[in-house]
């Protein structure tokens, strides 16, 4: 019997360990990507400002808010959650931007599948991104209806509301 719960014993720990290793190794790869995105962003220069003689709409600041992530994506479907996943965060920023924090914080959890512990530290990026760099934008996405046509062009139309503070 010792034997046999020793077996088991080094059984479990080596599970163990090698769940320990696959986290330190997705923690890993989600710094290097949080580094690389947090440095495209920087040297992007964008900071969006609105402008009364163009039509700035919020559908194209949406697009470049998520530029550097979408061209990272290869299939039409990342596409479409790349798109979500900006729709969400853009809408966090804005309400977070306010200053009510109750209700940003509602709001993610209504996301969480954007917040859980693998995109936390990405999300939580993008909505600063948004309040630093796209701050005249206060506009919350209600609908928004992307397309890509047959020669891979992206289409992304919003109906959106302003945000009173």
């Amino acid at each position: 019997m010792s034997k046999e719960k020793n077996i088991n014993r080094m059984s479990l720990l080596k599970d163990k360990k090698k769940q320990r290793q696959q986290q330190n190794d997705i923690k890993q790869i989600e710094n290097e990507l949080q580094y690389k995105i947090t440095k495209q962003i920087d040297d992007s220069n964008v900071n969006y400002k609105l402008n009364k003689k163009t039509d700035n709409k919020v559908s194209t600041a949406i697009l470049d808010f998520i530029k550097v992530l979408y061209e990272n994506t290869a299939s039409d479907e990342e596409k479409e959650l790349m798109i979500a996943f900006a729709i969400v965060t853009w809408n966090s920023g804005v309400i977070k931007a306010s200053g009510r924090i109750e209700l940003y914080e509602t709001f993610i959890k209504e996301y969480e599948v954007f917040y859980k512990n693998e995109l936390k530290g990405l999300f939580d990026l993008y909505v600063e991104y948004k309040i630093n760099k796209f701050p005249d934008y206060n506009n919350l996405v209600m609908q928004y209806d992307f397309t890509i046509n047959e020669n891979g062009l992206a289409n992304l139309s919003v109906a959106s509301s302003k945000f009173d503070f």
